[in-house]
C-alpha cells in the first residue's frame, strides 16, 4: 500500500477507533465487523512506517504518531467542512438564469426586477434571446427559468400560467383579409394555418409567402408585423395565448421556487386578482 493509496476511508476508520478506543465499539459505529477494520488500521500503519495504537485486551490508545495524525485528521475535517460551506454559498450566489423571446421581454424584466428586490440574496438575470431551445435548455440545465407562450414541448418541464392575451391573425400584407378591422374563426376556416410555435422567424417567413396565416398573440403579432411583408389583424372568439413561467420538473432550487411565487403574485396584483 503506497502513500498515494490512502483515502478518506482509512483515515474515517483510524478516526473510529481512535474516539471509542475499542477495535469492537468501532466496527459497530462504522457498521462494518472487526476484522476488515483491523486489517484496514494494520494497512495504514505499514504506509505510516509505525504503530498507530498501543493495543491492550480491551482496549486501544494512541500512540504518539497516533495523537499526531488524529490532530491532523480533525484538521483535515474542519477544512472540507469549510470547503463544502464555501462551495455551496459560491453556488447560492450564482444567478438564477433566465430566459425569453423578445416580446416578453419586458414582463421578464419586470419579474425579474421584482425578485431580485424581494431575495437579493438568490439573484436572477434575464436572457433576451431569439433561441427556439429554451424548453431544451431548462430540461438540461442551462437555463433555470422561462417565460413560454402555449404550445411548449411539456417533457420534463413544470410551468405556472402567468398572464393571457388576446390574439391576433398575421396574415401576408397582400391578403383579401388584411384590410379588416377585425377577424373571427369562421373568416379564417379555410385558410391554411402554419404554427412554429419554436421557430418565430420561419412562421414569419411561411405567412409572409402565403403559405397560410397565423393565430398569435397580440405582442407577437405587434413584433412581427414590423416587417411591413405580413399584417396583424384583430381577432375575436379565438382563444387567448398565455404566458407561462416554466422551469425544470426535477428541480428542488429554493431560488426558483422563490422566483415563481414573486412571479406569480406580482402579475397576480397587476391584474388586480
Amino acid at each position: 500500500m503506497l502513500d498515494s493509496d490512502i483515502d478518506l476511508r482509512a483515515l474515517r476508520y483510524f478516526v473510529a477507533v481512535a474516539e471509542e478506543g475499542n477495535f469492537t465499539r468501532a466496527a459497530a459505529r462504522l457498521s462494518m465487523s472487526q476484522p476488515p477494520l483491523s486489517r484496514a488500521i494494520r494497512d495504514l500503519e505499514d504506509v505510516i512506517g509505525g504503530p498507530l495504537f498501543v493495543r491492550g485486551y480491551r482496549s486501544v490508545d494512541l500512540t504518539p504518531a497516533g495523537r499526531v495524525l488524529l490532530e491532523s485528521v480533525h484538521d483535515v475535517e474542519a477544512g472540507m467542512r469549510r470547503a463544502l460551506t464555501l462551495t455551496r454559498r459560491a453556488m447560492a450566489a450564482q444567478p438564477l438564469r433566465l430566459a425569453c423571446k423578445g416580446c416578453d421581454a419586458p414582463l421578464l424584466v419586470d419579474l425579474v426586477a421584482r425578485h431580485n428586490e424581494r431575495h437579493p440574496e438568490a439573484p436572477a438575470e434575464a436572457v433576451v434571446t431569439g433561441s427556439d431551445s429554451h424548453a431544451q435548455r431548462l430540461r438540461d440545465g442551462s437555463l433555470d427559468l422561462a417565460l413560454l407562450r402555449d404550445g411548449f414541448d411539456t417533457t420534463g418541464l413544470d410551468s405556472e400560467p402567468l398572464r393571457e392575451e388576446p390574439v391576433v391573425v398575421l396574415l401576408p400584407a397582400r391578403h383579401p383579409l388584411a384590410r379588416r378591422e377585425v377577424l373571427c374563426a369562421e373568416d379564417i376556416a379555410d385558410e391554411p394555418v402554419v404554427s412554429f410555435v419554436d421557430d418565430l422567424s420561419r412562421l414569419l417567413a411561411a405567412v409572409a409567402l402565403g403559405k397560410g396565416v397565423a393565430v398569435l398573440s397580440t405582442t407577437i403579432g405587434a413584433a412581427l408585423s414590423g416587417s411591413g411583408s405580413v399584417v396583424a389583424v384583430p381577432a375575436t372568439g379565438l382563444p387567448t395565448s398565455v404566458v407561462h413561467v416554466v422551469w425544470a420538473e426535477r428541480s428542488t432550487s429554493a431560488a426558483v421556487a422563490a422566483f415563481v411565487r414573486t412571479a406569480v403574485e406580482s402579475v397576480s396584483a397587476s391584474a388586480g386578482v
